[in-house]
């Protein structure tokens, strides 16, 4: 073979696969960095409203513990949108923007169930029945279900409406 014609061909070879393999690196990369800040969103503020135990509970403290929960969540997540967020400068911030707005909405879900007719009167106070609990945890876990099911479509501009089964 010509020394000529090699020398061509390493050259198309190189200049076609050395981006083609720095492009993948980067996808790859983007999508390690997406799953692992979901993620971090899931359990850093949705996780823990899983985790609240309303064993023994009236429905005003089971109310009052949901909401503080929710509200503190919705405040991190507002600044970390407002005074964090905005200032990345990564391929991946319009992403993690939307992810913080799917995950307030599906807070904001949650807020409006636990500010339900049900919840409302603070004399309530019954304890809970277990089929009522495990009604409320279904309803909330239908939510999280459908959050987690829907954040990258949302995130991806696929879907831009967070519509939680009722």
């Amino acid at each position: 073979m010509d020394l000529n014609f090699l020398s061509f061909a390493a050259g198309v070879i190189s200049s076609i696969f050395i981006p083609f393999i720095v492009y993948l690196k980067n996808r790859i990369d983007d999508k390690c960095a997406r799953k692992k800040f979901r993620l971090m969103i899931y359990n850093e503020y949705v996780e823990p409203i899983l985790k609240l135990n309303f064993d023994n509970e009236t429905y005003s403290t089971m109310r009052e513990k949901a909401l503080n929960e929710v509200h503190l969540n919705i405040k991190k997540l507002e600044y970390l949108k407002e005074k964090e967020l905005t200032y990345l400068s990564s391929n991946n911030q319009f992403y993690f923007l939307r992810v913080v707005v799917c995950t307030n909405m599906l807070l904001k879900k949650i807020d409006v169930l636990f500010n339900s007719y049900e919840f409302e009167d603070p004399s309530l106070t019954v304890r809970i029945e277990d089929d009522e609990k495990i009604n409320y945890k279904n309803k909330i876990n239908s939510f999280i279900d459908y959050y987690k099911s829907n954040i990258d479509k949302y995130a991806d501009l696929k879907i831009d409406k967070f519509q939680t089964p009722d």
